[in-house]
Formats: structure tokens, sequence, C-alpha cells
């Protein structure tokens, strides 16, 4: 059972009767102000609108005295407090997801998605309005998806996304947080826990903003929908997945005109104030490859046992990293050239460079490789060597082994290149040890095969010749690179308008860049309905020290960022409803 959040109080608990009471008392009066407009909607002139990034204009959406009213609230002790309470309990519930539920592996009856269940009626009770007005289905048993239907049935809807799971907690480590890892304790700056920066925070921040909104009397012009996948953390099959077949079943393909998911802040890097947006992902998958031989008493051993040859596959792996490539639409590229096209604080050998990429395109990836691993693995496939295990005891020759590589694919290659660039160096070692190779894609028989010495033939037939066998199986959950959102859509200016307008402040310049994700969140089911895919979490940080570790002991989110992420989607759908 999930327990209370547990803070310190800064002036009211956030937590008490009689703080929610005031809060909930204002809200509720502004909710019943007319909707009368006092001005026309706002846009301010562009930043900048040619080249390869243009900036979007300032976008405020029309004034509406109730709403205007809440914005201003948010800046608020009593509202900073209560939503570091509803944040930080949302953090109690042990919404864990582990591999073996992968792909709906686990069974809904499995108890640990009892959490989600308890999760469910947590936000039922913290969002009462949300849950009255906005249509509310269970994909997939525990994934959410939330309709709050326009008047306008002709316009394209857009989506907020995030996730309700959490990378595990590994138990021996819970000596080491600063705060228990469920407590979403507050200490009157930061809320403590798993999913506070990954990313209950976003999922939090959308609800409460569209709660505000509902009391404020607000209704959309244009459908809004909020999706919450309950299994990012393992390749999101069973919920994100689900949900985008669900909308594709019910709007048709590319319907949506774009869906913004889990992702950065506004931050200073630098000298520079930026806004990264998430236009592109690498592709994911991971391989098992395994050694089958004979086993046997370990006191008559062979040369090389099955452990020995796996080893030899993978140093040959290691010995043999992916190609490094910059090619035009890798949003590195367009990010850096953002920086230079708007006066971005950026290496001055490799800005001059930049501006003639064609004849300089080699000296900008050495340039980049100098700068660490996160720029030269957005410029390669990624192959980490995370699992292996063999053999079962010390005086018994193992007859299987195996080792599971993950990859985050570079955009210009694709998972059946880096299955044919592994099986070019498994070939020679299979060959030296007459073992057959056995290729396997668990959701594609046609591409499956078996071969033995540079011949395809039946499994059966290649046991019968070969000593042994070596299989490389292409494992569930993996994905393609994800192609670019435009940077001249609709869906590009509206948001990079609307983080200007909510975020820059008087003297201020925001440079909004994309961003090419090494990493994989929910947006990789997102493209049979949509041809703009955003990740953004919507705040506005001080520093690098307003969040974070992910995954990892002593996670935490700023309040400041978080409240500032909540006033984001407040305006977003208010900008968007009126685009």
């Amino acid at each position: 059972m999930a327990s209370t959040a547990r803070y310190q109080p800064i002036g009211e608990n956030p937590k008490s009767s009689r703080s929610r009471r005031l809060i909930g008392v204002s809200l509720v009066a502004l909710g019943v102000t007319s909707l009368f407009l006092i001005r026309e909607r706002h846009v301010e002139p562009p930043v900048a609108v040619t080249g390869v990034c243009p900036q979007g204009e300032k976008v405020f959406p029309s004034a509406v005295p109730a709403l205007e009213s809440l914005l201003a609230t948010f800046a608020t002790a009593d509202y900073r407090n209560y939503s570091a309470g509803i944040f930080g309990e949302s953090l109690t519930y042990t919404t864990e997801s582990y591999d073996d539920m992968r792909a709906n592996g686990a069974p809904p009856t499995d108890p640990r998605y009892i959490p989600f269940k308890k999760f469910h009626t947590y936000l039922e009770k913290t969002f009462p309005l949300v849950h009255k007005t906005l249509k509310k289905e269970l994909v997939n048993h525990f994934s959410l998806l939330y309709t709050w239907e326009g008047t306008d049935k002709s316009a394209r809807p857009i989506m907020l996304e995030s996730h309700q799971d959490v990378v595990p907690v590994n138990p021996e480590t819970w000596g080491e947080w600063s705060h228990p890892p469920f407590s979403g304790f507050f200490d009157g700056q930061f809320v403590w826990g798993r999913g506070a920066s990954d990313t209950k925070n976003s999922l939090i921040a959308i609800l409460e903003s569209i709660e505000a909104l509902i009391k404020g009397g607000f209704s959309p012009e244009k459908t809004i929908l909020v999706g919450f996948g309950h299994d990012e953390e393992i390749g999101g099959l069973g919920g994100a997945a689900a949900i985008a077949d669900t909308l594709l079943k019910r709007y048709g393909p590319k319907s949506l005109e774009f869906v913004i998911d889990e992702g950065g802040a506004v931050r200073p890097v630098g000298d520079n104030l930026l806004a990264s947006i998430g236009t592109q992902e690498k592709g994911y998958v991971d391989i098992k490859v395994k050694v089958d031989v004979p086993g046997g008493h370990s006191s008559v051993p062979p040369d090389h046992t099955g452990i020995g040859i796996l080893s030899r596959i993978v140093t040959s792996f290691e010995d043999n990293p992916f190609p490094i490539t910059l090619t035009n639409d890798n949003s590195l590229l367009t990010s850096l050239q953002c920086l230079v096209e708007n006066g971005g604080t950026i290496d001055p050998k490799l800005a001059e460079a930049l501006r003639d990429l064609e004849g300089n395109r080699e000296q900008v990836k050495q340039l980049l490789l100098k700068e660490g691993p996160a720029r030269k693995y957005s410029l390669t496939t990624s192959q980490g060597i995370d699992v292996i295990n063999g053999g079962v005891k010390a005086n018994a020759l193992p007859e299987s082994s195996y080792f599971i590589v993950n990859h985050r694919i570079q955009i210009d290659w694709s998972i059946q290149k880096v299955v044919d660039r592994h099986l070019s160096l498994i070939e020679p070692i299979a060959a030296q040890f007459d073992l057959a190779i056995s290729v396997v894609f668990p959701d594609d028989s046609a591409k499956s095969f078996v071969s033995y010495r540079g011949s395809r033939i039946s499994k059966e037939k290649a046991s019968k010749l070969a000593f042994g066998s070596v299989t490389l199986e292409v494992m569930p959950a993996n994905s393609e690179p994800v192609p670019s959102t435009s940077l001249l859509s609709n869906a590009w200016k509206l948001l990079s308008g609307t983080i200007r307008a909510v975020h820059e402040k008087e003297g201020e310049h925001i440079i909004v860049i994309p961003n090419l994700g090494l990493g994989n969140t929910d947006m990789r089911h997102m493209h049979e309905i949509t041809d703009n895919t955003l990740n953004f979490g919507g705040g506005r940080a001080k520093g690098p020290n307003d969040s974070g570790p992910a995954h990892t002991v002593n996670e935490f989110m700023s309040i400041d960022v978080h409240v500032s992420a909540v006033k984001f989607f407040f305006t977003l759908i208010r900008n968007y409803s009126e685009a």
C-alpha cells in the first residue's frame, strides 16, 4: 500500500486540510468567472524565421480573467506547497516495471500491477474535475487514455504523453538514498523519490494544468488527448504502442497534429539559455548471441569451450565498433547550426567549420568526438554488452552460453544493418569452430534463417552437419530510428513560441534547438499517428542541479521546475485550442 508522502512545510503544510481548502476554494471561485475576452490573442515578432532553425514567435493565448488569475496563482507559496504535496504523493506508488513484464509478459493478475490500480485511484481522487470532464479509458488494463473533446470536430487532436511506470529500485541501494525512494519527501526545494525526474513530474504537471483549466471554465476548441503508458521503461509495447493502435483505429493514420512526451527543460548551458526539444530518436535493439556445443566432463576439455568461443565473438564485436557518420538529417547537426545562426556560444573552430559543412564535414566530426561520449554516440550506433551467462558447474563443460548486447541505432542505420554487421563478424568464427548460424527475428519469421558454411539449410540438417551452433536473436521491443520532426512545421512553431512566451523573461533570449535523443521514449510508437513528435518536459531550470539523476539513487526534482511545467502545459493547451 502506498504510504503518505512526507515533506517539510514552507508556511502552511501543503497536505493539511486548511492549505488544500485554501487552494481549492480559490480555484473553484475562479472557475465560475466569465470567459469574456479582454484582448486579442497576442503574437510577438519572431526572433528568427529563416535558416535551418526558425525560432517561433512568442505566442500568448487570449486573455481571460479567470485563467489569468489562475496563472498568477501558480506563483504563490500556497500553490507551490499544494503542488509539492500532490506530486510527492504520486511518488509513493511503487509502479515499477520489470523486464519479465515486457510485451505483456506478465498477466494482468500479476501482483506487481496492484500499485498501478492504486495509482489510478489516487489520480481520480486528486484530479476530480479531470475525471468528471474528460473521457477516461483503460488501454490494455493499465495504460490511461483521456479524451477532452473539442468543439471543432474537424480539427486535428494533439496528445500530451507521459508514463506511469518507473525503473525498479534495487533493494540493496535503499540505504544510499538521502530520503526513502518511495517517500515523495519534500525538503522545501526538492521532491525526492523514484519517478521524480522520470517521469511522474510531467504526468502530474499535465493533470494539474488540465484540472486548473477546467476550474477556470475553459473548454478546448480542439480535442486534447492525454496518454499515460504503463511500461515505457521496458519498451512500451503493452502501453504506448497499444494507445497508438487505439488512436490509429479511431482517427486514422497521421491524424494527430503533434504528440509531446517527456523531455528536458529550459536551462542555462554555458552562456546560452537553451530549450532543447527532442525531434528525433535513435533506434533500439537488444540482440542475444548464444553458443550451443556438446558438453562433457571438464577433466577432458576441448581447446575452446562454448564460453571460450562466445568470448571470441564478444571480443570481435568490441574490437570493431560501428562507423562514425554525420548526415545532414542528424538533429545534432541542426542544433549546432541553430546555435551559430542565433548567436549562441559555441567553440569558434566548430562554428567556423559548420559555416562550410560540405567542405569541413570530417573536421566537424573530429571536433565533436573530442567533446566526449555523448557527442560520439550522437554520431554512431552504440553497443553495450550488458548481460553474459554460461555454465552451471565448475567441473561440467558448458553446453549453452550467451550474451546480450544493447544497441542505440544511429539514424542512418537500421536493425537489419546491425544484424548484417554482426553476422559478418560471427561468420569467420563460426567457420573456424564448425558452427551453424541461426538468425531469429521473433516478429518476422520471413527474415529468420539457418546457414552452414555460407549456405542456407534447414535447422534439422544443420544439427547433423555442424559441431554446434551460434544463434543471433533479435529480441522484442525493438524500434527503428525515429525520423525528425520538421522545424518548418506548425507544431515546432507553436511549441517554440509557447516556450518563449512562458519562460522567456525581459531581456532574455531563449534559443530553441532540436535534439537527437540517445535513449528512447514512448515516442517511438507514435509515428503512424503523427508526423510531429516532440520531447519536452515543459519546465524551466536554473541550472544543472535542479533535477536528477534518473534510474539511480537520490532521484529528485525542483518544485520550481515542476510548477513552471504546469504553467507551460496550461498555456500550450490554450494556445493550441486557438491556433
